[in-house]
This record gives C-alpha cells, structure tokens and sequence, in this order.
C-alpha cells in the first residue's frame, strides 16, 4: 500500500484527519469537490474558511495515483452519535463507489447518521439503510423543526434558504 504524502495516508483507505491540519492544496481540492458535488443542489457553506470554522473532522480516500483526496466526508460529533455533514467526490466512478460503499458501512453501525436527499437518499433506500420514521425523534436528534411529509420524509430549510426533503439515515443514539 503506497503512502499519499499530500495527507499522510494510505491510498485506498480511508482515514480520519482534522481539517485545520490539512494543507492548502487538499483544502482546495475538498472544496472543488463539495462545490462540483453540492452546486447543483444548494452549498450550505458559503467558502473554505467558514467550512473548516464550522466542522472539525474529515473522512478522506485517495483512490488513483495523484497525492491528493478523491472522495471525503465531513462529520461532527453530537449527543446522538456522529452525524454525516457534507461528502463528496472528484467525479469519478472509482471515488464515487468508494464514497457510496463507505457510508453505507458506517450508517449500519449505531451511531452514524446522515440526512440524505436526491440521489444519495434514493441509494439508502435501495439497500435498505435504515431511516428515523417517528417526526419527534428526526426533530430531536436534529435540534431543528421540520414540516413532516410522511413515511420518514420531510421538508426543511438549508443553507439558510433552500427547502429540500429528506430523510433522517442510520442509527442515531438515543
């Protein structure tokens, strides 16, 4: 397994690393690739500084043979165990896979959670992620109001103003 200098990691696994002790470069590319993967959709960070100000912690893989990260996932810890905040990819097939299968793995486990819409939702849904179906519990682990739809969906607003339905994905502690 060859050694990723550019955040000192293992390529093809993936790691856990701090944002703030991540260099420029791997900043960069982790915000080409939440605003290639979340534009589309509505960015609910509005720049890097407020992205590393705001989370802490990141899931980073490395799957070809340049030095920087190809797919991440950005987390924060809560009461409720560790809820999935932002993901995203370089665009290509093997990053994308990487990405899919490593949520997958973690939201079977108790304590990982994510709110997911669009495709990602219709991924979880498909390979029978468990999803919070009980509107007090979705409005508890989130601290936020939400305009229940139903059969665990609802509607609330991001980014201070996009409304987007969704579902609450995994085992949160309660």
């Amino acid at each position: 397994m060859k050694l990723n200098e550019a955040f000192d990691a293992p390529q093809n696994k993936w790691v856990v690393k701090k944002l703030s002790d991540l260099d420029k470069d791997v900043l960069d590319e982790i915000w080409d690739m939440y605003e290639h993967t979340y534009k589309a959709i509505g960015l609910i960070v509005s720049d890097m500084k407020q992205m590393v100000s705001k989370y802490k912690i990141s899931l980073l893989i490395d799957v070809d043979k340049d030095t920087l990260p190809d797919a991440f996932t950005i987390y924060k810890p809560t009461k409720y165990g560790a809820k999935m905040v932002l993901s995203g990819t370089d665009g290509s097939k093997p990053a994308k896979s990487a990405l899919v299968k490593h949520k997958l793995q973690l939201l079977k486990k108790k304590g990982w959670y994510v709110e997911a819409s669009h495709r990602l939702a219709d991924i979880f849904m498909s390979s029978n992620i468990n999803y919070v179906d009980d509107h007090e519990v979705v409005e508890k682990v989130l601290g936020k109001t939400v305009k229940w739809i139903g059969n665990g969906e609802y509607e609330r607003k991001v980014g201070g103003s996009i409304n987007v339905a969704k579902r609450l994905f995994g085992n949160p502690k309660s």
